[in-house]
């Protein structure tokens, strides 16, 4: 363990701040400690960088303000303005969210973003201009929100306020589009 951790004592377990498990016990007669990392809630915490799972990279918050890395399945936010580039080799969050406020813009390129559920909450802007799949849908409840190549398998799009920019090729399988306020614009295709 990291010399910051307190120690753990035989037959017991321990959380750290990011969710980390650490269990002390033994097995036939052996020693082991296990560990088990668990998902985190971050919000993006620069103004710029590079979105990867580098454990040396930490661009990201926990809610307790602890500077963390991102890992593959924690839930990511986007709270102010940003300008992300995408790791090549892609990240997945468990899910997605925008709540920047105006006139604050995120700007997200490069990699994929392969998520559950994609969020947009805030006033600001949003252009994500990497590939976005998401399993579980994308909902758009205010803000300005420009997506370039997205694919849905689930969910649909809905943009209950707000507006959604379709600069590419947008792919739904299952949910539809379905504007009930807000606004669409199309440039690009919607199937």
């Amino acid at each position: 363990l990291p010399i910051s951790q307190p120690p753990i004592a035989f037959g017991t377990t321990y959380t750290n701040s990011v969710g980390d498990l650490y269990t002390f016990n033994a097995s036939g007669g052996t020693l082991q400690l296990v560990v088990q990392g668990g998902a985190q809630t971050l919000s993006f915490a620069d103004a710029s960088g590079l979105w990867n799972t580098d454990p040396n990279n930490k661009d990201w918050k926990t809610p307790n303000n602890v500077l963390a890395a991102f890992r593959n399945g924690d839930l990511a936010n986007f709270v102010n303005g940003a300008t992300v580039t995408v790791d090549s080799g892609g990240v997945q969050p468990s899910q997605l969210n925008f709540s920047n406020p105006s006139p604050t813009a995120v700007q997200g390129a490069g990699g994929s973003i392969t998520t559950g559920l994609v969020t947009a909450n805030g006033s600001g802007s949003v252009n994500v201009q990497s590939d976005l799949n998401s399993s579980q849908g994308i909902s758009i409840n205010s803000g300005n929100v420009t997506l370039a190549k997205t694919t849905v398998n689930s969910g649909g799009i809905t943009v209950a306020g707000g507006s959604l920019t379709n600069s590419g090729t947008t792919t739904i399988t299952a949910g539809g589009l379905n504007v009930s306020a807000g606004s669409l614009a199309v440039s690009g295709s919607i199937s």
